[in-house]
């Protein structure tokens, strides 16, 4: 579950056997650049990506700011800054960093035709790994139904 558009920052085994229902400017950088890459390996379409990113974008207009910077921690299902609020100059450049190579990223990306060898990239990947589970799980392989003429 992916609550309000945003990811979760950790799975955080040592105190708590719980998600980290956290997330900070770096990650949301990060996340967004992974739409993206998603796209290039053939795992997300155009409009998946631009699907994504409008609702991180949208999300980010809602959060509490300190003069116009995002502040380093919030709670993903409510949105509210985690204490203590602070701006990190760490994560306000990553995240700058992270938009400057999506701005680019997506120049490119739409200059790409629609559908591209990428996409094909993706199906075969993901076939690969079916193909991988059915064989470790023993699975038996449905086999194509011969015609009679």
């Amino acid at each position: 579950m992916r609550p309000l558009g945003f990811h979760l920052n950790n799975y955080q085994v040592s105190h708590q056997n719980q998600l980290a229902m956290r997330t900070s400017p770096t990650n949301i950088g990060l996340w967004m650049l992974s739409a993206l890459a998603a796209h290039d390996f053939g795992y997300l379409t155009v409009d998946q990506v631009v699907d994504k990113l409008t609702h991180t974008m949208e999300t980010i207009g809602k959060l509490e700011r300190y003069e116009g910077h995002l502040l380093n921690w919030y709670d993903i299902q409510t949105l509210t800054p985690l204490e203590p609020r602070y701006v990190s100059a760490v994560d306000s450049g990553n995240l700058l960093a992270a938009l400057w190579a999506l701005e680019h990223g997506l120049d490119e990306l739409v200059q790409t035709p629609v559908l591209d060898v990428k996409a094909f990239e993706g199906l075969r990947d993901t076939g690969e790994i079916l193909k991988q589970v059915v064989q470790r799980e023993g699975i038996p392989v449905l086999m194509p139904m011969s015609s009679t003429n």
